[in-house]
């Protein structure tokens, strides 16, 4: 599971807070968890995580203020990354951003999503460093679609070639 700390915000609930909460709970399920640096960034408009963490996204013209966020999150212990422009997001976590936080953190996990609604964005994001590529939007803007099926083949090739 992937334990998430809001790094890019500056609301102390999504710093910390929930994830305090969230002791109990694991304590009674315990599952394998990897301590996450979820990084928001400007996707073209608000999105849930913005307005449910009243948190602003970074701008997605700076990659050099996500990587500092990415190296932050790798220097207090985080295992992994999570770059994200929010579920339905108009465009993308952008290339240079995805390689700048690469840079910033070898050896950690790199996460990316938001957005992704098509095979060449789900390459475009391995391309420049994601680990892992999630294509929520994708899903479910094709849910219940004619093309749904060979839209989700069509996002896996792009993914693991």
């Amino acid at each position: 599971m992937l334990f998430l700390s809001l790094v890019s915000g500056r609301n102390p609930q999504y710093l910390i807070e929930e994830q305090v909460r969230a002791v109990p709970f694991l304590a009674r399920h315990p599952v394998p968890t990897l301590s996450t640096g979820y990084i928001l960034i400007d996707g073209g408009r608000v999105t849930s995580v913005e307005a449910v963490s009243q948190t602003r996204p970074l701008p997605a013209d700076r990659p050099e203020l996500a990587a500092a966020h990415a190296t932050a999150a790798r220097l207090i212990g985080m295992q992994a990354i999570y770059l994200d422009a929010g579920s339905g997001a108009p465009r993308p976590v952008a290339g240079d951003v995805i390689a700048a936080c690469r840079a910033a953190i070898p050896g950690l996990t790199l996460f990316v999503g938001g957005g992704i609604r098509t095979a060449p964005q789900a390459r475009a994001a391995r391309a420049a460093g994601a680990d892992f590529v999630v294509v929520g939007t994708a899903l479910e803007e094709t849910a219940g679609g004619a093309g749904g099926a060979a839209d989700l083949g069509a996002l896996v090739r792009a993914v693991t070639e």
